[in-house]
């Protein structure tokens, strides 16, 4: 059961996720709304929130999460959770690799941001996928060991809010789009 259920819901999210590139690609209504959405964050834009930005954006940053899977994967070498550290090891260098080539495959360009010079390409951008991947991957390990529902509701609202908060703040500083 669980393996028909994950490829079923891996079958949605895949269709989903090529909608979402053609409809990019063709510069649909999701290119408008990514404009749209770019516009309307410039205007609530302060100097004192940009640096509340700043720092949260960190949580989500090369720095924050290769300390994090260092520090995860030796406390699971540690303990002799060798499955736990593949799985890490795997969703981690897994979606890095994937992140590369679905940017060098896509080649959209970031938007142009006003608060800093990137050349970087975007869709999906590195600062996108590892917060996803990273704090998901926490989630997993914390809800596979937990019985109370509570505690996994709270853990996958928890990871929910972490990553919307670090998409935010990319929007926010302007380095990337909400479709990313």
């Amino acid at each position: 059961l669980h393996l028909t259920v994950g490829l079923l819901l891996s079958a949605i999210f895949i269709t989903v996720f090529g909608l979402i590139i053609d409809g990019i690609l063709t510069g649909g209504p999701l290119v408008a709304l990514d404009r749209w959405v770019i516009v309307h964050v410039l205007y609530f834009r302060t100097p004192s929130v940009t640096e509340a930005v700043r720092g949260f954006t960190r949580l989500g940053g090369a720095v924050f999460i290769l300390s994090g899977s260092i520090l995860l994967s030796a406390y699971f070498f540690i303990i002799k959770r060798f499955d736990s550290l593949l799985t890490l090891l795997a969703a981690v260098l897994g979606g890095r690799i994937l992140s590369l080539i679905l940017r060098v495959t896509l080649h959209r360009p970031g938007p142009e941001s006003l608060l800093f010079k990137s050349s970087a390409l975007s869709l999906p951008k590195i600062h996108d996928v590892m917060p996803v991947i990273f704090y998901g991957i926490i989630a997993y390990f914390i809800i596979r060991n937990t019985r109370s529902w509570r505690r996994q509701l709270f853990t996958m609202l928890t990871a929910f809010f972490m990553v919307s908060l670090i998409g935010f703040t990319g929007i926010y500083l302007q380095a990337f789009y909400l479709s990313d």
